[in-house]
């Protein structure tokens, strides 16, 4: 009996039982340990990066966690007799423990569905600030490349390679390719950047208002880099 009856657990919660009847229910002490580990891992990634202060609500939130994802382990057996609907279930907990672990649900619950948007919220606004650090480096190296090549700017993004160092800044971390085709730059192909590049081989010097004049848009935040190297957040 290798089987889910051949078990210890089960034997030990199905004693005095039946085993045989028309409906069967049986709870693992091992389901609390997954949730617990499920809940702890989604929590941990939705505060990755966050700071000290998303740390301390993950080691506040944690303990809690724990309470309530204890889930009493339990066997029920049900079935028809002559005297019509008849179950008996036996579980390895006490009522009052069964009782504590139900009533911490509702306020952990509520605290982590507060605190979850305003986390959501941040990780929103570093990923758009990062989108626009990316764009003014890849600016910068437009410029550089300008400065050698007699004012004029290249004809593609993959030009710049020697003046910007890294190619993860040619992809918005909104883009859903995430760094996959710019980890080296002998892979990177410009059609794959995140930005629209819409000012290729212009002379800088021909250009009458730099601060005005739209060299890199975005193509998920809609922020907008203009040939002075300024960036502006899209509306």
């Amino acid at each position: 009996n290798s089987g889910l009856k051949g078990s210890a657990e089960f034997q030990r919660l199905s004693r005095g039982l039946p085993t045989r009847g028309n409906s069967f229910g049986f709870v693992s002490e091992r389901l609390g340990t997954t949730l617990q580990g499920v809940q702890e891992a989604i929590l941990k990634q939705a505060m990755q990066g966050q700071g000290a202060r998303a740390d301390a609500a993950v080691a506040m939130l944690l303990p809690q966690l724990s309470l309530y994802t204890q889930v009493p382990a339990s066997y029920a057996v049900g079935w028809f007799d002559g005297e019509g609907a008849q179950s008996v279930a036996q579980g390895g907990a006490e009522p009052v423990a069964q009782v504590a672990s139900a009533v911490l649900v509702a306020p952990t619950a509520m605290f982590a569905g507060m605190l979850l948007p305003a986390l959501s919220k941040a990780k929103d606004k570093a990923q758009e600030v990062n989108c626009m650090n990316n764009m003014k480096q890849i600016l910068i190296g437009l410029m550089l490349y300008s400065n050698d090549n007699d004012d004029r700017l290249p004809t593609d993004l993959g030009a710049i390679k020697d003046y910007v160092g890294r190619p993860q800044v040619m992809r918005c971390p909104m883009d859903p390719r995430g760094t996959d085709g710019v980890d080296r730059w002998e892979d990177f192909d410009p059609a794959d950047c995140s930005y629209e590049y819409l000012t290729p081989g212009i002379k800088m010097t021909e250009v009458e208002n730099p601060a005005r004049t739209v060299v890199l848009r975005c193509k998920y935040h809609g922020h907008e880099g203009f040939l002075d190297g300024h960036v502006e957040r899209g509306r």
